[in-house]
């Protein structure tokens, strides 16, 4: 099944149906009319030009229609995309018909390439009158376009949960990008050994919460593997407390300074590093 869009609705079509929409506007409701515009389309092209694609439209007309012949083939655009013209007669029920078709190939995204064609029919000729308005439908017609999906964007660390993990013994700040990866990166042993201090991304301090599961079901401590938790009560307050203590920041833009991370706790004047922590 796949989404088909009409003007009016949408609904989705059965695998194995194809789309032989024509759109006809004549100038009469019953018998003959002097002019006709007609809009219709071709899908599952194997051609990759429009240019292609006329001349295979030109060998099937040249099949199906009586007497046909090619009076002028034309490049020309069609809302910025290159289209092709025919100009041609042909004989139907004792009388010549004059035809003018204009394709162009569907600037979207769907893998079974499409063409859109508009057709202008007249009986004998089509006058200077109607070839001017069927100029102006051309230069008029504007086609719907796949918008393409905006790329995502770029996530910076001040997005995300991401955890600042302080390395007591150097003093180094590190920036990662969650809880996760926080307890994923740095030794469960060195937490344990209390070797480092971590804040969540608002500068608000973490515990260490070792965790397993034994043959029971039941959680139990063991140093090694832990998760981090959001504690405000713990002892050494929050981040900013301890941003004159910090000798350098390991992390990425914008979070990659000690300057930046004391913009983002909203912390003015941050020192440079200084004595021991």
């Amino acid at each position: 099944m796949s989404l088909h869009h009409i003007q009016e609705a949408s609904f989705e079509l059965p695998e194995g149906l194809k789309d032989r929409t024509v759109h006809r506007f004549p100038l009469s409701d019953n018998g003959p009319s002097d002019f006709t515009l007609t809009v219709s389309h071709a899908e599952g092209l194997k051609e990759t030009t429009v240019a292609a694609f006329a001349e295979r439209l030109l060998r099937e007309l040249a099949k199906a229609l009586p007497r046909f012949e090619l009076k002028q083939q034309v490049e020309r655009m069609v809302d910025g995309e290159p289209a092709m013209e025919l100009d041609y007669t042909w004989r139907r029920d004792g009388t010549f018909m004059h035809q003018r078709q204009v394709a162009v190939l569907l600037p979207d995204d769907d893998p079974s390439r499409r063409a859109l064609m508009l057709t202008g029919t007249a009986p004998k000729t089509i006058s200077e009158a109607w070839h001017a308005r069927f100029d102006a439908v051309i230069d008029s017609t504007r086609l719907r376009r796949v918008e393409p999906e905006p790329s995502p964007r770029p996530t910076l660390l001040t997005d995300t949960p991401h955890v600042f993990a302080l390395h007591a013994p150097t003093r180094v700040l590190h920036v990662l990008p969650d809880a996760s990866t926080a307890a994923g990166a740095i030794n469960g042993l060195e937490v344990a050994e209390h070797q480092w201090v971590f804040f969540d991304s608002r500068g608000e301090p973490m515990e260490a919460k070792f965790l397993t599961r034994n043959r029971l079901g039941l959680l139990r401590s063991k140093e090694g593997q832990y998760e981090l938790h959001t504690a405000p009560d713990a002892a050494g307050g929050p981040l900013k407390n301890r941003l004159d203590g910090v000798r350098s920041v390991e992390g990425l833009a914008p979070l990659d300074t000690k300057e930046a991370i004391a913009r983002h706790l909203g912390v003015s004047g941050a020192s440079a590093p200084s004595g021991e922590a």
